[in-house]
């Protein structure tokens, strides 16, 4: 929360407001007031609290994503933990096996004990949908059910790629996000976590909110995202990234991004275990230095780039150098290698 928001004094000032008055028909479909009569109406809705540091807030829609092997799953899983400490997390897992599960959560023959408010669901092995239904509006309308039975504020989708890819929209799930996002604003209070992959990117680049399944526009339907992305300090150490934020101000941008270590612990967990906060570029492929590099450096960054999917014009923008260069530089590096193998 912002430390400049003071709820005291806000609270004090709506006093001087009047009530709400309706000034539209009953039978339009949008609702119509002075700017300080909306402040009334939400002076009695509770300020959110926050579901994981100042990322994710109670009643959001957020976006976790990541590319392959960065650990999504077990921050969201990490995440749910702490949730269910304290109410229901529905987690719902598409990507792992019940097997692959446990094998994950379990140390020789010791399994982890989870919180009896986790709720992990899953497919069934032959699941079907009714003909003539909306495979979308199907599948929603089973998650509606299963947040009633359990009573249920939170929930985790891992994840939304594999979700399209059920429904038949793997290709574009912009229909399945506007359906999701109008489901969560009619079901009050429900915090709703979507994790993503992030397209084939090169890892030297810093996380931006077009990661987002690819689209800046998928971007739009969520309140709040944030990224996880590989240390090159250790293979076992992760950043989590802020991208976007609606409630505060971003905390952890790329001056501050959040370092964990992944540890499998005695009693089973494999724990994210938080190490300390520092700049993303300290974590990130290392950046070309016209100043320190040698030729052979030089050439190998660039080859590495070019294996990373980046043209040679954008390498060049990077290293302060021609794209021709860059062409040049690559094939030194090739054939510099090769002749070490002779050799």
């Amino acid at each position: 929360m912002n430390p400049e928001f003071n709820t005291d004094s806000f609270n004090e000032d709506l006093k001087l407001v009047d009530k709400p008055t309706t000034t539209v028909p009953d039978g339009n479909m949008f609702e119509c007031m002075t700017a300080n009569e909306w402040m009334v109406k939400a002076k009695d809705t509770p300020i959110p609290k926050p579901l994981y540091l100042s990322m994710w807030h109670e009643g959001e829609i957020g976006f976790l994503i990541g590319s392959t092997n960065t650990g999504k799953s077990l921050l969201a899983v990490v995440i749910a933990l702490k949730i269910a400490k304290h109410q229901v997390v529905i987690y719902i897992d598409l990507e792992m096996s019940e097997i692959q599960f446990r094998i994950r959560y379990s140390e020789g023959n010791k399994d982890y004990k989870f919180p009896d408010n986790f709720y992990r669901i899953a497919f069934k092995d032959q699941h079907t949908i009714p003909e003539g239904t909306d495979a979308t509006d199907y599948i929603i309308q089973s998650f509606e059910e299963i947040a009633e039975k359990y009573d249920a504020k939170v929930m985790i989708i891992d994840n939304v790629t594999y979700l399209g890819a059920s429904t038949g929209t793997s290709k574009d799930v912009l229909p399945l996000l506007r359906k999701l996002k109008n489901w969560q604003r009619k079901r009050k209070g429900l915090s709703l976590l979507i994790l993503g992959h992030t397209p084939k990117r090169p890892d030297s680049q810093p996380l931006t909110i077009n990661d987002i399944f690819g689209s800046s526009m998928q971007g739009n339907f969520c309140d709040v995202a944030f990224a996880i992305g590989h240390s090159i300090k250790d293979t076992n150490w992760r950043y989590v990234k802020q991208l976007k934020a609606r409630l505060c101000a971003i905390e952890y941008d790329a001056s501050n991004v959040v370092i964990y270590e992944i540890d499998k612990l005695s009693n089973g967990l494999l724990d994210l275990v938080y190490q300390k906060e520092s700049s993303e570029k300290e974590h990130t492929i290392k950046e070309f230095d016209p100043n320190e590099d040698t030729d052979e450096a030089k050439w190998s960054i660039a080859f590495n780039h070019r294996k990373e999917g980046l043209s040679d014009r954008a390498i060049g923008r990077e290293m302060g150098t021609s794209h021709g260069t860059i062409g040049k530089w690559i094939r030194k590096h090739i054939k510099a290698e090769a002749e070490k193998k002779e050799n």
